[in-house]
């Protein structure tokens, strides 16, 4: 027997087929938002060596944090997420107090403070990465940390940051216990934390900022370091005392002064410091200053005493 489509029958079918296609291709761009959010925090977010350095408007101190291992892999999948997740832990230190800490970041969803656990479950979320909102709106909050706003411009020590993320951590409600206190959070992408600020128990308004960073995510092809400014020494020749003047603030520093036959004459650590002075204590002679920075890079001066 031969059915006759009515015309009823035929809307409905086309109407359950331009369902179908809106359906997917909803979810097509859902997948292309996601996937562009998760790279665009990779990119800017995640670093794989790098230091910061930060002071206290309050008193003036100066804390030196640079990364000192980097890992990433695959979150075993959650008995209520069959799906394996990229995470990136990234270790930390406190070169100045002492202090260490890691940042992990799942990619669908979160980076967390002192993070981790087989499924990625640990840690206190600091801020958002790209997972299933998209994209992060002013007000989405999760454990304890909400985005406060999305600023356009920030300046901090005659530096201008863009496009910074403003992120707020309520003691009370965290998921982890990592903050005294509530504490707000500035990210500037290709830079990371720029600022960090909390009031004590004490009503005491603590803000630190960064005033040196070298940060470096090359190990996915954007490279985010700041030029360096030419070094200089003087005065060379010298009477016995040199000023080396880096250009800008160094997180750590190693200085190696040797004679013209390679013999040790001294050997300096400096931390937080953009100018740094070396006496010769040796004869007359042609001498060498070895600088090794925190990120592998040696100069080597030559110094001629009189």
């Amino acid at each position: 027997m031969c059915l006759t489509p009515t015309l009823a029958n035929i809307t409905n079918n086309m109407k359950a087929v331009l369902l179908i296609l809106n359906i997917l291709i909803v979810h097509s761009l859902f997948s292309q938002n996601t996937n562009y959010m998760r790279d665009y925090y990779k990119d800017n977010f995640i670093f794989n060596s790098g230091f910061w350095v930060y002071e206290d408007t309050l008193s003036n101190s100066i804390d030196s944090i640079s990364i000192v291992n980097f890992s990433t892999g695959l979150t075993f999948p959650h008995p209520n997420d069959p799906d394996y997740y990229e995470f990136f832990l990234i270790d930390y230190h406190s070169y100045s107090y002492n202090y260490s800490y890691n940042d992990y970041f799942v990619l669908q969803n979160h980076m967390k403070r002192n993070g981790g656990g087989q499924y990625g479950q640990l840690g206190q979320p600091i801020m958002f990465g790209g997972g299933n909102t998209y994209p992060p709106t002013v007000g989405t909050s999760f454990n304890g940390c909400e985005i406060i706003a999305f600023i356009d411009s920030i300046e901090i020590k005659d530096i201008k940051y863009y496009d910074v993320i403003h992120t707020k951590i309520y003691k009370t409600q965290q998921y982890q216990q990592e903050f005294s206190y509530d504490t707000e959070l500035f990210f500037a992408p290709g830079v990371g934390l720029v600022r960090k600020q909390y009031t004590d128990s004490f009503s005491v308004n603590y803000v630190w900022d960064l005033i040196n960073w070298q940060a470096d995510n090359s190990a996915f092809g954007v490279p985010s370091v700041i030029e360096e400014k030419k070094i200089k020494i003087y005065p060379n020749p010298t009477a016995g005392n040199i000023s080396i003047d880096l250009g800008e603030m160094k997180a750590y520093l190693t200085t190696t002064l040797t004679n013209s036959l390679g013999q040790v004459i001294s050997k300096e650590q400096f931390e937080s410091t953009a100018i740094i002075s070396i006496d010769i204590d040796a004869p007359a002679g042609i001498y060498f200053l070895q600088l090794d920075f925190f990120l592998g890079e040696t100069k080597v001066i030559k110094v001629l005493k009189e």
